[in-house]
């Protein structure tokens, strides 16, 4: 098992390596391309320095205070249950050729494993609280589809034939994407409503556990882009200006981290370190072992307001106090707050909020002080009431 302790170990024994160069993945794309823009990339240059490159479109600076809108307003109309436990459906689809890319049962359940790990809080980081299941596999023999499914065409006609479920089933889609170099990449839960049939994650099939794609081949990279599908930006998301990614707890970094550069600070400005063993950064695999509390609280509201009523209001009836005794005991029934009996008072008594306790009601007043309503001078304190106004003079 991957757990934080081997993976320090690991940084430990490479460390004078890293110290003299940054390690790289394997496959890179045109080096004057944004790696975080798909296209059509010319065949890399294996010559070059290898690094990580993962093709999620980088957000639009209105799409992402949209998404923030949305988030806060669905922060704001629903409370979530101080732990909050979801279960993804996987439908993973195998695209290869031949032999080649026919992933096993085994890679593919140690790459589920590697996500409960990961989002499980096993190997560093927080519990999320979400938890994937493997419901399906699908095996498809076309070379056209795995030499090209990082091409938009072939991307969407495999997804179109292949895809299952709504908006809270992960469809993985393993393939070689031999033109462009990427690893991976993913679409957000808020593009759902406008693609439904786009929705998922391409992985590189080299990047699962134990595959070709050193050191990209522990299963993170699936890790990185199921954190994208389900609403986390790249930590470096916005550089050192700006909201960044939209998570608090992550520091502001500038750039992509390669390798492992603990202890990088790019943006010296802000408090913090890089957070180069993230899950959401560049580093190398072995690097990554970090989900944070904001990342995971993120997750919750995008899975929320974007995949569904999956999260409960509550999982205890003590996630349902609404701080007004006079309402009754709520409960949690289902996941959702039930409303409890009303207090009911006695005549001449009124419920205190606070305690839910009947007390006396204060004598009503004998006659109605300056412009309060009335309906002829006997009700006003005065004697005189304005009959175009309706209030006491």
């Amino acid at each position: 098992m991957k757990t934080q302790i081997l993976r320090i170990a690991s940084f430990l024994a490479v460390s004078a390596l890293l110290s003299a160069c940054v390690v790289e993945q394997r496959f890179d794309p045109n080096a004057s391309a944004d790696p975080d823009l798909r296209g059509d990339l010319t065949t890399p240059n294996m010559s070059v320095a290898p690094r990580r490159s993962c093709g999620t479109p980088n957000p639009t600076a209105t799409e992402v205070e949209q998404v923030a809108v949305v988030l806060d307003a669905h922060r704001a109309a629903m409370r979530l249950a101080a732990s909050t436990a979801v279960t993804i459906p996987v439908a993973w689809h195998v695209i290869h050729k031949g032999n080649t890319g026919k992933l096993s049962n085994g890679a593919i359940s140690g790459s589920i494993n590697v996500l409960n790990q990961s989002y499980g809080g096993n190997t560093g980081g927080v519990d999320t609280g979400f938890t994937f299941s493997l419901a399906s596999v699908t095996y498809t023999d076309d070379a056209n589809w795995y030499d090209n499914c990082d091409s938009s065409t072939v991307e969407a006609a495999m997804k179109s034939t292949l895809r299952t479920g709504g908006p809270e089933t992960l469809n993985v889609y393993s393939c070689g994407m031999t033109g462009s170099g990427l690893l991976g990449w993913a679409t957000f839960p808020s593009w759902y409503g406008g693609n439904p049939s786009d929705d998922g994650v391409v992985l590189l099939d080299g990047s699962v556990p134990g595959g070709n794609a050193a050191p990209y081949n522990e299963g993170d990279t699936l890790t990185h882009e199921v954190g994208h599908w389900l609403g986390l930006y790249h930590t470096f998301q916005g550089g050192c200006r700006g909201a960044g990614d939209y998570v608090d707890d992550t520091p502001a970094e500038s750039s992509p981290a390669y390798g492992c550069p603990v202890g990088r600070d790019s943006c010296r400005r802000d408090t913090g370190d890089d957070p180069v063993v993230n899950f959401m950064d560049y580093s190398d695999d072995y690097c990554m072992f970090e989900f944070t509390n904001g990342q995971a609280a993120r997750i919750v509201d995008a899975w929320g307001a974007y995949r569904g009523a999956a999260v409960p209001e509550c999982s205890a009836d003590a996630d349902c106090d609404d701080g007004d005794a006079c309402n009754g005991l709520e409960t949690c029934s289902g996941g959702a707050c039930q409303a409890g009996t009303a207090v009911s008072c006695g005549a001449g008594e009124t419920c205190n909020a606070s305690t839910g306790a009947c007390e006396a009601a204060p004598p009503a007043p004998e006659c109605a002080p300056r412009k309060a309503a009335c309906s002829t001078g006997a009700d006003c304190c005065s004697g005189n009431c304005n009959p175009r106004k309706g209030t006491c003079n």
